[in-house]
């Protein structure tokens, strides 16, 4: 058994955790403590291979894919205590010395506990029940990976400094599910810049924003206003995705869960990370409840804004409010008080980026380009007239509906 590994050492270590008191809380931390106090106390054999088959269960299910270095380590980084809310919020200073030496001494334990092996496991087992698990047959053992990590001080209060705590810190693209809960996207999109053919204006402009945004610069909210199918959605989530290395990240809300905004940039205010809202197609009916929670959340309310959140909107009407000819006939004396109250929310969003249809042969140019970046053996000739007659068909030229012919044109070869 290696020397480093002491059962009832990380017995005493773990029950005197004071920061990272969640650690026993979290569920293969608490099987991993449970399984320790079983095997040092000699408990029943067949109680201890279902305590450690539930701990190496839990441990395959986590995000660490049986990596039990990754899970401690990712449990440290992502931790909500008194340490990692201070970083957060660039308060270090104000932490005691006292704290700060727990602190330390906890990583000390945390960092040796991530080193323990399958092997350090198997031998214990071995050693307290030699006449019920022999080498033989310690087979039926599950395996789990570890390696030797230690973690510092610095290293930690950098993490917490530059991406902050909890599950925001863990992932980059979120939604706010029917609970008004902040829930990652569990497969994001993938989508690059380089996959947004043409709309290189566009492309630029909400890359020159966010790299603004991200450095600590002034940036603005930005409306994202054009015609379908041409890539308004597509380039805020490609903006996620070539900036997200840098502490970016996203959360898309729905229209209807606007009224929660406020309490959403509470929570967002005090980590570091910069965030975007992403509001996709948006477009508010005349008297719609939900537009006066738009305007408020876009510079309307008394509390500020936080400086590292942002709005991306995308919608395919200009002034975002549906409008009939009613209303542009108007029954109120004051018909252009009404007007510009419609035009009122576009106006919050210091910048409008406008995509529109391409022509025949800017479509075309994105068929041909779609159509070499996958590989695909065409004649020309051919390949624009069938493209043409599917744009005709839909109704559009748009790089969604180039997309959409393609996988239609290959399926057919």
């Amino acid at each position: 058994m290696s020397k480093m590994f002491d059962i009832e050492y990380f017995q005493k270590n773990l029950a005197s955790l004071a920061i990272y008191k969640n650690f026993l809380a979290d569920n293969a931390g608490l099987k991993f403590a449970l399984l320790l106090n079983t095997i040092n106390e000699k408990d029943d054999f067949l109680n201890v291979l279902e305590i450690y088959s539930d701990f190496v269960s839990d441990l395959y299910s986590s995000n660490s894919m049986g990596d039990w270095s990754k899970y401690v380590r990712d449990f440290v980084l992502s931790d909500k205590n008194v340490v990692s809310i201070n970083c957060a919020k660039n308060n270090l200073k104000q932490i005691p010395e006292f704290v700060m030496t727990t602190f330390e001494n906890e990583l000390k334990t945390l960092s040796e506990l991530a080193s323990v092996s399958f092997e350090d496991i198997k031998n214990s087992i071995l050693v307290m029940y030699p006449n019920k698990l022999n080498e033989t047959n310690s087979k039926i053992l599950a395996k789990f990976d570890s390696y030797k990590l230690l973690f510092t001080k610095e290293q930690v209060i950098n993490s917490y400094k530059t991406i902050g705590y909890g599950l925001l810190s863990k992932f980059y693209a979120f939604k706010l599910d029917n609970n008004l809960n902040v829930v990652p996207v569990c497969e994001p999109d993938k989508i690059t810049l380089s996959d947004l053919k043409l709309y290189d204006f566009q492309k630029e402009a909400v890359k020159n924003n966010t790299l603004s945004f991200i450095k600590g610069q002034k940036a603005n909210n930005i409306l994202l206003y054009g015609d379908r199918g041409c890539g308004k959605s597509s380039l805020v989530k490609a903006i996620l995705n070539e900036y997200k290395n840098l502490g970016l990240k996203v959360i898309q809300v729905t229209k209807n869960n606007l009224s929660s905004l406020e309490e959403l940039y509470e929570q967002l205010s005090v980590l570091p990370s910069k965030f975007i809202i992403f509001l996709d197609d948006l477009v508010f009916d005349e008297n719609d409840p939900q537009f006066a929670s738009a305007k408020a959340v876009l510079e309307g309310s008394l509390a500020k804004n936080p400086d590292n959140v942002l709005i991306y909107a995308t919608t395919n009407r200009r002034h975002i409010v549906k409008e009939s000819f009613t209303s542009r006939e108007g029954s109120e004396v004051h018909l252009n008080d009404t007007m510009d109250e419609a035009a009122s929310l576009s106006d919050r969003f210091g910048v409008t980026i406008t995509f529109s249809s391409p022509d025949k042969k800017d479509y075309l140019e994105i068929v041909r380009r779609l159509a070499d970046e996958i590989g695909l053996e065409y004649e020309e000739t051919k390949l624009f007239r069938e493209a043409e007659a599917y744009a005709l068909l839909k109704g559009n030229r748009a790089p969604r509906v180039a997309r959409q012919f393609l996988v239609n044109y290959k399926n057919s070869l």
